[in-house]
C-alpha cells in the first residue's frame, strides 16, 4: 500500500510532516514504512494488505507516549541509555519551546532546570501531557465520528493518485492546532496583513487546512527527529538532524520506535540536515545548502553554520 504527502515549499516542515505520517502507519501496522522523495511531495509504503482497526486515542497513545520522572531520574544517573517515551518528550520540549509554561528546549536542559527548581521536572513534563491530551481531543473532533477506526480516516488525505494539498492559514487557539516557530521560522507568531499599511498591531498564528491532520502529523514526526541544542550568546540551534542512512533516503525505513538520539557508529551519509538558529527575537537561517545523497532528485538541505546569512524576524509566542 502507498500513499502520498504534498510538499508547501517549506522544507523543515514537509520532512515532519511526511515523518510524522510514517511512524504512525508503523505503530499502528507493526510494520516498517518505506520513504521516498520527488520534486512535490513523499510517497509512503507498506507491506500491509490490510489497515487494522484502532482508535485515534489508543494509536495516539502508542505514538506518543510519555515519560514519567522516574524515567527521568534513570536516564539522569545513566541508567537509561535509549527510551522512546524520552525520545518523544525531548521533540516535545523542542517543539513547544516558545508557547507558555516552562520553556527548555531538551531532556537534557530539563535535567539542569531540575538541580535549580525541585518543581522542574513535574512542569515540563505536565507542560508535554496537556499538549498531547489537548492534540489528541481536536483530533477526535476532527474525525467526526470516525475516531473508533480512525486510521482509514486520517489516511483519506494522502490518497496516492488524489492527496489532498495542505494550505496554510490563519489558526485560532481555541479549535486548531497551530504550528508553532520552532518547526519552521515560516510559521512564527507574525504579522500577516494583506497590505503593506505599516501597522503592526495584528500579528497571527498559523495552522494547516486541507491536510486534517497535517499539523498534528508534523507534531508527531518532531517529537522523534526534532532536537534543539543551547549554544553560547544564548543561541538555541533546532534543527532535524542529517540522514544517518535510517530515515530519509529513498528506501529507508521507518520504524515505530526509531529514534535519532543515539550517536551513530558510522559517518553520516549527508554532511547537513534542515536548521535554523534562534536567538531573542530573531531567526537566523543559513542559505548554504547541501544535496542529499542517492535522492531521486536533488532537493536542498539547509545546513546550519557559524556564520549565517540571513536573517527573518519572528517573536516569542
Amino acid at each position: 500500500m502507498e500513499w502520498s504527502v504534498v510538499k508547501i515549499g517549506i522544507a523543515q516542515f514537509d520532512i515532519l510532516h511526511a515523518y510524522g505520517l510514517g511512524i504512525l502507519l508503523a505503530t499502528a501496522c507493526g510494520e516498517p514504512v518505506e520513504l521516498c522523495e520527488t520534486s512535490s511531495h513523499y510517497v509512503l509504503s507498506s507491506p500491509v494488505k490490510q489497515l487494522p482497526h484502532i482508535s485515534c486515542n489508543k494509536l495516539l497513545g502508542k505514538v506518543l507516549p510519555l515519560a514519567r520522572e522516574e524515567d527521568l531520574q534513570a536516564y539522569a544517573h545513566g541508567d537509561l541509555e535509549q527510551y522512546l517515551p524520552l525520545t518523544v518528550l525531548d521533540g516535545l520540549l523542542a517543539a513547544l519551546f516558545t508557547t507558555p509554561g516552562l520553556r527548555v528546549p531538551s531532556v537534557s536542559e530539563l535535567l539542569k532546570k531540575q538541580r535549580l527548581d525541585a518543581k522542574a521536572m513535574h512542569r515540563g513534563l505536565h507542560k508535554a501531557a496537556n499538549c498531547i491530551d489537548r492534540w489528541r481531543s481536536l483530533a477526535v473532533k476532527a474525525a467526526h465520528g470516525k475516531e473508533e477506526d480512525w486510521l482509514p480516516n486520517v489516511l483519506d488525505d494522502y490518497n496516492l493518485k488524489h492527496p489532498a494539498h495542505p494550505i496554510i492559514t490563519v489558526g485560532k487557539s481555541e479549535k486548531d492546532i497551530n504550528v508553532l516557530m520552532m518547526i519552521d521560522p515560516a510559521f512564527s507568531f507574525s504579522l500577516r496583513s494583506t497590505r503593506s499599511d505599516g501597522r503592526m498591531t495584528w500579528k497571527t498564528q498559523v495552522t494547516l487546512r486541507g491536510t486534517r491532520y497535517g499539523s498534528l502529523l508534523a507534531y508527531v514526526g518532531a517529537t522523534r527527529f526534532l532536537r534543539t541544542q543551547r549554544l553560547s550568546c544564548e543561541l538555541v540551534n533546532c534543527y532535524v538532524p542529517p540522514d544517518h542512512g535510517s530515515s530519509s533516503r529513498p528506501g529507508a525505513l521507518l520504524h515505530s520506535s526509531f529514534s535519532p538520539l543515539p550517536r551513530p557508529a558510522e559517518p553520516p551519509l549527508v554532511g547537513g540536515g534542515y536548521g535554523f538558529r534562534f536567538r531573542s527575537s530573531f531567526w537566523i537561517v543559513s542559505s548554504d545548502a547541501t544535496p542529499m545523497l542517492g535522492s531521486i532528485i536533488s532537493t536542498e538541505w539547509h545546513s546550519v553554520r557559524t556564520c549565517s546569512q540571513r536573517a527573518i524576524h519572528g517573536a516569542i509566542v
